[in-house]
């Protein structure tokens, strides 16, 4: 139940965390009805409360270090104009220097890309190795040709897939198999809400309430 005047001879009144996490999961539910003031404070408090996380571990973790030993302790210099650098993503809140923003942005999701596949192919090298099935049985037959079919769908220079009726069928297939692709991924998405509206409901149900 909720501990609002809920108290001992000696402690005042007081709202322990289970009620507020119990508050705030009932405020997220009311989107359910509609969308209501309860259901923006409890996004809104969400996001602020992430967006502050996410800021004081950024600190924590890398500026001060880097300011710290790096800059200060080692005398590495050079890392005073990467955060200089880094810092021109503000200017974006700036009207009349926007544009600069684009600058440091696109080197990040560069640096970020190119090092994921220097450093971290193996994720990506899987995908592909897992292609290389002997054909032995229904299923690896079936997951070679929509591979093909889906693969092929991306092949935009040959003259034949746009003028033929065989790429036009070629075509029709491969949505389809990308739909049935999207519908799978959607189903699991779904079921994974799903897996979190229970554990929210038996956190209410059972450690807040204790009814169950």
């Amino acid at each position: 139940m909720i501990a609002i005047g809920r108290a001992t001879e000696m402690t005042k009144p007081v709202l322990y965390n289970i009620d507020i996490g119990a508050i705030l999961t009932i405020c997220i539910m009311t989107i359910l009805w509609k969308e209501n003031p309860l259901f923006r404070f409890a996004e809104h408090l969400l996001i602020g409360i992430a967006a502050a996380h996410s800021m004081v571990r950024t600190i924590d973790n890398y500026l001060r270090p880097t300011i710290q030993d790096q800059i200060v302790a080692q005398g590495q210099w050079g890392y005073i104009l990467l955060l200089l650098f880094g810092c021109l993503m503000y200017l974006r809140h700036a009207p009349n220097l926007s544009w600069v923003a684009r600058y440091p942005m696109s080197w990040f999701v560069g640096y970020g890309v190119g090092y994921t596949l220097a450093f971290s192919p193996k994720p990506f090298l899987k995908q592909i190795i897992d292609t290389f099935i002997p054909l032995k049985s229904i299923d690896n037959v079936l997951y070679f040709v929509v591979t093909i079919i889906t693969v092929s769908y991306f092949f935009f220079t040959p003259k034949w897939r746009a003028e033929s009726s065989a790429g036009k069928v070629l075509d029709v297939w491969a949505r389809r198999v990308m739909m049935i692709g999207f519908g799978a991924t959607f189903g699991n998405v779904v079921q994974g809400r799903i897996s979190i509206l229970l554990g929210r409901l038996q956190f209410l149900l059972h450690d807040w309430l204790g009814v169950i």
